[in-house]
């Protein structure tokens, strides 16, 4: 599969620009931000409806879910994606190594850990997919 599209959704500024920094090192310049839930699927129906769907979610696991601070949203917005009929593989980025059923995988984010290998082993997965 080619990964032309990323949303990521992230509440914190400083993880999301190491995270978009690296996927920028690695070619991938077309990524879209989403702070919480609702501007995560105000940016995917709207890349849907303009034939241009997102390749790759890339979510946090704790950000606002629909006006509620929600430690599990990554995993309420993955699932609601799919019951909306989505397909599209799931990267969760987490200061928690979560397992989570359906998902491509999690990369472990602590700053001075070496997550960047991780990312970069799971989007090869999604390019093999």
């Amino acid at each position: 599969m080619e990964i032309k599209r990323i949303l990521y959704v992230e509440d914190t500024m400083e993880k999301y620009m190491a995270i978009y920094s690296y996927l920028k090192r690695l070619g991938y310049s077309d990524v879209e931000h989403a702070g919480n839930a609702e501007k995560a699927v105000e940016l995917a129906e709207a890349a849907k409806l303009e034939g241009k769907p997102f390749n790759l979610f890339l979510f946090d696991m704790h950000f606002d879910f629909f006006g509620q601070d929600d430690q599990k949203a990554g995993r309420r917005l993955m699932d609601y994606f799919r019951e909306k009929g989505y397909q599209t593989p799931v990267i969760i980025c987490s200061s928690d190594n979560w397992r989570i059923q359906g998902t491509v995988g999690t990369v472990f984010y602590i700053p001075d850990r070496d997550w960047e290998e991780e990312l970069k082993d799971l989007i090869s997965t999604v390019k093999e997919m």
